[in-house]
């Protein structure tokens, strides 16, 4: 199988998520392209602006328009689809959609190209979400509440737990050197949450973007912005106690799954305490405590905070819970329910030896004459390699 991946685009959370499923599918025999969107919205942004500003220069009669954020998305995503053709790829897995234009994957699809999307943003972004998985060959969603929902769209939605990555978040014996640690977007609603809670005599800790949020109300807790993933696992190791918060939907959506952080944090030996959700029980029992309040949350923390013994109990139950919920286990599932999908939707199928099978990518070729090099444009299969 050779698929073509395409990052995100963001820098954090989701990066993450991309890099733990190349590894895995790399890891596994998938021969893997990355498109990395990221590096091209950035470059993309600054040509743009930069020709714009050349122009306003050269010519100040007329009001010039400034480049939207479309035209930096058009841009970074032009050649998409040349890519996944001349790597030879069968399949486009695009993690996220947040910075995919629907028109790239009507043009994928005219090319013939499976187009797969993994929803990383749901239940925050669902509607979105599901206009894009509509037009794929098929879906997961990081969230198990809402994959009927998709189903009524994309028939072909699979509900894929988030995961750790192995060699990358694992125990580690560290001395700590605070009380507690938090790490994540500075949204309104948690800025209030953590403001409520009694952090009187606790070394809490607190990262997070953007920092002009938290002014005021954490100024005394505020260390930095958000931190890589790596640097985090090394400061949340060197902490008593790692505090997770859920995103809250600001939609009517359900919310009961599982974040990457909290799979991360278990798997790098960690103690966790966390707000409610019905997943957070179901995967991990007493061995992460979880409340429903601010003023819970600080009661949860002090008891833990006096009870060395039952931190490291929960730090070992928590490990085995996630023990087989690595990205080599969740790729596994992605390449066995493209294989699924794609038989039930007669779609093309590769070999024994990767090869592609009928319809297969296309190509454009001239058709030339011996008097003139110019002629009309056809598509014909692309030749294997």
């Amino acid at each position: 199988m050779r698929m073509l991946v395409v990052h995100p685009g963001a820098s954090w959370a989701t990066h993450d998520v991309h890099v733990g499923l190349v590894e895995a599918l790399k890891d596994s025999g998938v021969s893997v392209c990355e498109w990395r969107l990221d590096g091209r919205i950035e470059r993309s942004h600054g040509f743009l602006h930069y020709l714009w500003r050349q122009q306003r220069r050269k010519d100040k009669t007329r009001k010039w328009p400034k480049p939207t954020a479309g035209d930096v998305l058009y841009q970074a995503s032009q050649g998409i689809v040349e890519r996944a053709i001349e790597k030879n790829c069968q399949d486009v897995l695009i993690v996220s959609a947040m910075y995919m234009l629907p028109e790239r994957i009507e043009l994928m699809k005219r090319a013939g190209l499976r187009v797969w999307l993994l929803c990383t943003e749901t239940p925050y972004d669902i509607a979105a979400e599901m206009r894009i998985a509509a037009l794929c060959h098929g879906a997961w969603t990081h969230e198990r509440s809402q994959v009927d929902a998709f189903r009524q769209v994309q028939p072909n939605t699979n509900y894929l737990p988030s995961a750790w990555r192995k060699g990358t978040h694992t125990p580690a014996q560290v001395a700590a050197e605070c009380d507690v640690f938090f790490c994540g977007s500075l949204f309104d609603e948690r800025v209030e949450y953590l403001s409520r809670i009694d952090w009187s005599g606790i070394d809490f800790r607190l990262y997070g973007e953007p920092i002009n949020r938290a002014k005021g109300k954490l100024d005394a807790y505020l260390k930095g912005g958000i931190i890589p993933n790596e640097t985090m696992r090394d400061y949340a190791q060197r902490a008593r106690i790692v505090l997770n918060l859920f995103r809250a939907p600001k939609n009517e959506c359900a919310a009961e799954s599982l974040n990457p952080r909290v799979y991360e944090m278990a798997a790098a030996g960690v103690c966790m305490v966390s707000d409610y959700r019905p997943e957070v029980v179901d995967k991990f029992g007493s061995a992460v405590p979880t409340f429903h309040s601010p003023e819970e949350a600080g009661r949860v923390i002090r008891d833990l905070l006096a009870d060395p013994g039952r931190r490291e109990q929960n730090i070992k139950n928590a490990i085995a819970a996630v023990e087989d919920d690595h990205w080599h286990s969740r790729s596994s599932q992605v390449v066995a329910d493209i294989i699924q999908w794609s038989t039930r939707q007669c779609l093309n199928i590769t070999d024994a030896q990767g090869r592609c099978s009928w319809p297969q990518p296309m190509v454009a070729q001239q058709r030339m004459s011996s008097t003139s090099l110019s002629g009309p444009l056809t598509l014909t299969p692309a030749r294997q390699t």
